[in-house]
């Protein structure tokens, strides 16, 4: 019989598969260290970026820990947004921050909410698409659209699964008129959207980063770490 190796213990890990089961690895007991023990080695990185040590290239919260998470703004499933929980939650501990990276950089195929319908013998997953085709743009390119025409999808969703018991009218109130304008784009909706579920939560939010706007093509507005690295690896 043969035994899979892996490269790390990491890549032994499989989610759980009975319902309701976790995985936290590593244990939340040593989170805390481990943040503490990468601060420290982060000074000592003498390799070069851009000709310049990489423990030069500071990072903007200076020593204080910083916990980083996420995800491409798309509607992830719970096990995705406990990370921001436990970054929240560990950020306090520390007396440190807190930051979502938001991946709009990433081509969606599809932007969908699902829900399960269980009318019948088989419980069977349903959708409905939040833009029907978003032509093979990255999310920091898909084109504003209206509150009105976004309210007729989320209208799509049956009423159990837009009821008060579930965070989606939450959700959907913060997608719809937080953005200044009305023709705002889908990740400036996306944001508000999440932050208000959180705060109904009692979880503090986390600070918001768009991969577009630490990478912009616009040198004088692109940070200088984004921009040395990216220089390095050209």
């Amino acid at each position: 019989m043969s035994t899979t190796r892996y490269d790390s213990r990491i890549d032994a890990l499989a989610a759980p598969s009975a319902d309701g089961e976790t995985l936290i690895w590593p244990k939340t007991d040593r989170l805390v260290g481990l943040a503490e023990e990468n601060r420290r080695r982060r000074e000592t990185y003498d390799f070069p970026i851009l000709d310049r040590p990489a423990k030069n290239w500071s990072s903007p919260t200076g020593t204080a820990l910083l916990f980083m998470t996420g995800h491409q703004p798309a509607f992830f499933h719970p096990g995705v947004w406990a990370k921001t929980v436990a970054a929240s939650v560990l950020a306090r501990r520390c007396a440190g921050s807190a930051c979502f990276l938001v991946v709009d950089s990433d081509v969606p195929h599809r932007i969908a909410i699902q829900w399960p319908d269980d009318h019948g013998p088989l419980c069977r997953v349903r959708s409905t698409s939040v833009l029907p085709d978003t032509n093979w743009r990255s999310y920091e390119h898909i084109d504003g659209q209206a509150a009105k025409r976004y309210a007729a999808l989320f209208a799509e969703i049956p009423e159990p699964w837009r009821s008060a018991t579930t965070a989606m009218p939450t959700f959907e109130q913060g997608f719809l008129h937080s953005p200044a304008t009305d023709n705002a784009g889908y990740v400036q909706r996306w944001m508000p959207g999440i932050k208000a579920v959180e705060r109904e939560l009692d979880v503090a939010s986390p600070a918001f980063e768009r991969i577009s706007e630490l990478f912009t093509p616009q040198p004088k507005a692109c940070l200088q770490p984004a921009l040395a690295f990216l220089a390095h690896l050209c």
